[in-house]
């Protein structure tokens, strides 16, 4: 059974938040169809929030591993 995990990245430095996103890409995902399947960006500012619930509850496909990542978090509302 995969453990899920919750990375929390705070801070102005883009580029290392962007830079950490990559190496986690890359250490889950060893080719690129399984990225292709189980990897998505969402943006929370256009209302990605509920998108991005919807592909974490989604099993992983041919994969062990799903990964979201979302952005612009500082705008969420308080029930979100």
């Amino acid at each position: 059974m995969v453990t899920p995990a919750l990375y929390l990245l705070v801070g102005k430095e883009e580029f290392l938040k962007k830079e950490f996103s990559q190496n986690l890409k890359k250490s889950i995902f060893k080719n690129s169809s399984e990225l292709n399947l189980n990897f998505q960006e969402f943006d929370a500012e256009s209302g990605g929030f509920s998108a991005f619930r919807d592909f974490l509850q989604t099993a992983p496909f041919l994969s062990e591993k799903r990964l979201a990542i979302l952005t612009g978090i500082d705008d969420l509302g308080e029930e979100e």
